[in-house]
């Protein structure tokens, strides 16, 4: 069987064999990946790091966003401006791609804190400022 796919006027060609008789195909319902979007959301990442930190300065909560190239052990920990560990806000196996979590600083004085992002390769680190 051949799939013929028009893509903003140009043409792309794919065969595809099947072993049965092919009644529908779905490709894309969400418009994720054959959409123009620029978003980080849909980029594969060639590194793993921290991507943004938001809101920054924070008042009690704040995003951390990181990327994966792969599947790999990731820690994330605050860290406090005299080099103590003061959280640690995520530990695991993380999947390529880009994911989220938060810190909650309410119980935490206001001050510069680090957030350190370890992989078995690397150490990623961004500062963030806790006004209350």
């Amino acid at each position: 069987s051949t799939l013929i796919l028009s893509l903003d006027s140009r043409n792309l060609t794919v065969t595809i064999p099947f072993s049965d008789r092919v009644t529908d195909i779905t490709i894309d319902p969400d418009n994720k990946i054959l959409q123009r979007n620029n978003s980080p959301l849909y980029i594969i990442p060639t590194t793993s790091s921290l991507s943004r930190l938001y809101p920054n300065p924070f008042n009690n909560l704040i995003t951390i966003e990181f990327q994966s190239d792969r599947l790999q052990e990731i820690s994330i920990e605050i860290w406090d401006i005299l080099g103590q560990r003061v959280e640690t806000v995520y530990q695991g196996k993380s999947g390529t791609g880009m994911h989220l979590v938060t810190w909650e600083g309410k119980s935490h004085a206001s001050a510069t804190y680090f957030v350190v992002m370890h992989t078995q390769n690397q150490t990623d680190v961004r500062k963030v400022l806790l006004l209350k």
